[in-house]
Order: structure tokens, then sequence, then C-alpha cells
């Protein structure tokens, strides 16, 4: 587990920076297929931020990677939002987009906290969870096409009807169903 810097004390440079150390560490001890990257929420608008900048660095790639409920863009400015809002009970727009100006400013468009605004040639077998009733569920909708666009091999479990992060509330039947396929997809060597 990587505890990375929060805002507002860190901004998303350092941020970007620290995970970049330990990734690299991580690679200096194991071999990078046998590393699997797995971020939830803003975890995993930084695994795939990372990720992202692996690939254009032509680095050491880990194995797979698990994306629940990411923040795939911080402006928050997709109107299929609204449609969501009022079905959200975790997150806000005004809230997510808050968070996100904390950690980097007026600039919500840098691919480091808005990954959509990046590229996916080259990324490893992705297993990406939405929820629909996540804000975030219209931009990761977005990231899924991107993703199938740039043909890298992605898999998505669409949560009906379900929260933000829902996989890992296994007290919901829903979610304890999408933890095992978590784990499942973990076991596959494929």
């Amino acid at each position: 587990m990587c505890n990375y810097p929060k805002a507002p004390e860190h901004k998303i440079e350092e941020v970007s920076e620290n995970i970049d150390r330990v990734y690299e560490k991580l690679t200096q001890r194991h071999p990078s297929s046998k590393i699997l990257l797995i971020g939830d929420s803003a975890g995993g608008t930084l695994a795939t931020a990372l990720t992202q900048r692996l690939v254009l660095q032509n680095g050491k790639l880990p194995s797979k990677l698990i994306l629940l409920s990411p923040v795939m863009d911080a402006s928050m400015s997709n109107t299929q939002i609204d449609k969501i809002e009022p079905k959200d009970p975790m997150l806000s727009t005004v809230g997510v987009r808050s968070a996100k100006k904390m950690s980097a400013g007026e600039n919500l468009d840098d691919p480091r906290i808005s990954p959509l605004n990046g590229h996916f040639n080259g990324f490893p077998p992705t297993l990406f969870l939405m929820a629909e009733h996540d804000v975030t569920y219209p931009d990761q909708v977005l990231t899924v096409e991107k993703m199938k666009a740039s043909e890298m091999k992605v898999e998505v479990i669409n949560g009906e009807e379900m929260p933000h992060i829902w996989a890992f509330l296994p007290v919901m039947k829903e979610g304890k169903e999408a933890l095992d396929k978590i784990i499942e997809w973990i076991k596959n060597e494929e």
C-alpha cells in the first residue's frame, strides 16, 4: 500500500513524484511482471496517471491494473454528471472539484489529476469497476471508450445502481460478488 502525501499540504507534483519513487523502488525489488496496481477513487486516479507516465517514459509497466471508481476528470464538467448527482449518496461535484483544486490549483486538465486527458496506448490489462450512482461514472464511461479505442485489454464490471467504491463494501451482496471477481481476476495468470 502506498500512503501518498495528501492535499492540501501537498500538491499533485509532490504526490506524483512520491508515487513514482515508490513504484521505482518496487521494481528494483520485484519484476514488473509480478506487480499489479489497485487503486480506488483518488488512488485509481493516481494509479492510472502513474501508468500513463510509465508508458510515456518506456518504463516497466505493472502486469495488471485494477481501478475502482477512479476520478478520471477532476473538472467534473461532464454534463451527464448532473443526472447522476442526485442519486450519489457519497460524493458531490462541488466536493470532488474542491478536493482536486486543493491538489492541482486551477489546472484540473493536467493528466496527473485528470487521466481522461492522457493516453491509454500500451496500457497493461485493466479491470475497471464503475458504479452507476457515482458522480465519477460519466467520465469513467468516456475513459473506457478511450481505452477500448486504444486497443488495450479492458474488462468492465458495471455496478448497476451501486455507489462509489461499492466493490470495497462487502456488507453489500453486490460488493462481495465484485470483490470475489477482483480476487479471481488477480489470480488469473493471463
